[in-house]
């Protein structure tokens, strides 16, 4: 099993590597952006590996941090000692 979580940028040699890993046999799970960018940081218009997940690239939308840096994604936690 191989897990891409959000690797953004992505050359098409090592799309070519993980598309034979999963060829072979390999899982795959990869979240939000993965190879959205290739290594000089030019967003492409698609996922460099859209045609393992079955998917196209539709849009992104931004994550704002609080004062403190924290990621806010409009979720609330619950009070709790690992969430302060």
């Amino acid at each position: 099993m191989l897990v891409l979580a959000n690797v953004v940028v992505m050359s098409d040699r090592a799309a070519e590597v993980v598309r034979r890993f999963v060829k072979n046999g390999g899982g795959l799970i990869a979240s939000y952006e993965t190879g959205l960018y290739d290594p000089s940081f030019t967003r492409r218009s698609d996922f460099v590996l859209g045609d393992l997940f079955r998917a196209k690239y539709v849009t992104s939308h931004q994550v704002n941090s609080d004062e403190n840096g924290v990621p806010d994604a409009g979720l609330q936690a619950p009070d709790h000692r690992t969430t302060r």
